[in-house]
């Protein structure tokens, strides 16, 4: 099981693209970029950034099976609720900065190398 969260951490953590536009933060896709222009007739240019850690994703990616089994459990259930809440509905709830949770379990993920 902590295998399994560990290496779905390291996918999610992984450097990607950002829409960073006024108060939008969403994943960068083609669509999200044309809705925004849509809506903001005099947007020439969708802001764009990035969020994640390539770096951090390769440590998460390294880990054997031992040193997984190694870290603590209680840390490895925070990865999991850093992303999603403790309770569903703090997920449900982040629908103003959609990126919101992914910037929990990235700061979540750098404290378990610090442990």
């Amino acid at each position: 099981m902590k295998n399994e969260i560990i290496q779905s951490v390291a996918e999610l953590v992984a450097c990607q693209e950002i829409i960073d536009h006024d108060h939008i933060r969403c994943l960068h896709s083609p669509r999200a970029v044309r809705e925004i222009e849509s809506a903001d007739k005099g947007c020439e240019i969708v802001g764009t950034g990035s969020i994640g850690d390539d770096g951090l994703a390769k440590w998460l990616e390294g880990l054997t099976e031992e040193q997984i089994d190694g870290l603590d459990p209680a840390a490895v259930e925070r990865l999991e609720d850093a992303y999603r809440g403790p309770n569903i509905d703090d997920y449900c709830d982040d629908k103003a900065d959609e990126l919101a949770p992914l910037d929990r379990l990235i700061a979540a993920a750098r404290a378990l190398i610090a442990d």
